[in-house]
């Protein structure tokens, strides 16, 4: 390649001193003949030592004050000389004859011919960037390119505004002169803890109440999720007894991040002993989807109240749908003769897990 770009630029100054034949040029034009230049003939620009006619050049042109060509131009070698002169006399075989020509040099003393490295040699083959779509993960990235950031990943929970599972009521549920009494917790907390008195029976019974949240942990990719329980009522004395001689309890609250999902006793004519379970929640990725699962019991309160009856328990069901597991937020009941008999009746619901 860099023996035809050599040859291909002579021969455009051949054809350029040939057009001006008869005018000033930078070098003398030997006599055409057949092919053949006098071996030792000399021209103003060096001598011919061993010119042959078979279109190669000179083995050791001279050069106007410095070096001359490499001997080893002819037979295709881009190896220049790095010192070439400003005239530069080498021979070319136009057909007609071999020409003298007079090559003007370039600045700096670099040859003009000299050829560049290919580029592409020894390079390895260039692979694009994976810019492709791939399956969703919950990491804040559109994965799949749908235009939905984590599609299919936690957003919130939620909680159905009706009240989806009641327990049986347990201490009497009618009698003359009673009350009933209600504690809802506001929507959409739960009850996360207890508080009252006694003096023997169970004579006023509260609660605490606190909102279910979401968490999204970003620190991990994917995103993990955790259910997190933030206080919001604190347990007051209740609702209950107006006479002298009960015992208010120290208050009990559910450990962080947990819940109230049973609610544990006795009961005969009156709520004797009363005893709330707390659980904690976690979000999951299953087979199947997201889910919501109750983690390991973490806490059963104190039994408060030593009144005799039948041990009662009951836990929220978990929803029918979803199989997500329920939260006491209400429970109520009624006052009878002034808090001398007291009910209890507990009722929940699941929350729901919205997705993006």
């Amino acid at each position: 390649m860099t023996t035809l770009s050599r040859s291909s630029a002579a021969l455009s100054t051949a054809i350029l001193y040939l057009s001006l034949a008869g005018c000033p040029g930078p070098g003398t034009v030997e006599t055409v003949d057949t092919g053949t230049v006098d071996a030792n003939a000399p021209d103003a620009h060096g001598t011919d030592a061993n010119t042959s006619a078979d279109g190669g050049r000179d083995a050791a042109s001279g050069l106007d004050g410095g070096p001359g060509v490499d001997a080893d131009v002819d037979g295709g070698s881009s190896a220049v000389d790095a010192n070439v002169g400003t005239d530069v006399g080498f021979d070319l075989d136009s057909g007609l004859g071999v020409h003298d020509m007079g090559v003007i040099g370039h600045d700096g003393g670099t040859d003009a011919f000299t050829a560049l490295p290919d580029a592409f040699v020894g390079v390895d083959a260039w692979t694009p960037p994976d810019t492709g779509c791939h399956a969703e993960i919950c990491d804040g990235i559109d994965n799949d390119c749908n235009g939905v950031v984590d599609n299919g990943c936690p957003q919130s929970l939620q909680w159905f505004s009706s009240l989806t599972s009641s327990s049986p009521i347990f201490g009497p549920a009618t009698a003359l002169n009673s009350s009933a009494y209600n504690y809802l917790c506001p929507y959409p907390t739960v009850i996360t803890g207890i508080c009252g008195s006694d003096n023997g029976p169970v004579r006023t019974l509260g609660y605490s109440c606190g909102r279910v949240g979401l968490v999204v942990n970003t620190a991990t990719i994917p995103y993990t999720y955790s259910v997190q329980v933030a206080p919001t009522l604190t347990c007051t004395t209740g609702m209950g007894w107006s006479g002298g001689g009960a015992v208010a309890w120290t208050p009990y609250q559910c450990p962080p991040d947990t819940l109230v999902d049973e609610i544990l006793g006795t009961a005969t004519t009156n709520l004797g002993q009363i005893q709330i379970r707390c659980s904690g929640w976690s979000v999951v990725e299953t087979a199947g989807g997201w889910v919501v699962q109750r983690s390991a019991v973490t806490a059963m309160s104190p039994r408060f109240g030593t009144g005799a009856g039948t041990d009662f328990s009951w836990i929220v069901a978990d929803d029918a749908t979803t199989g997500f597991p329920g939260a006491i937020r209400d429970w109520e009941g009624r006052v009878l003769d002034l808090g001398a008999y007291l009910s209890i009746q507990a009722r929940g619901s699941s929350p729901r897990l919205v997705l993006h």
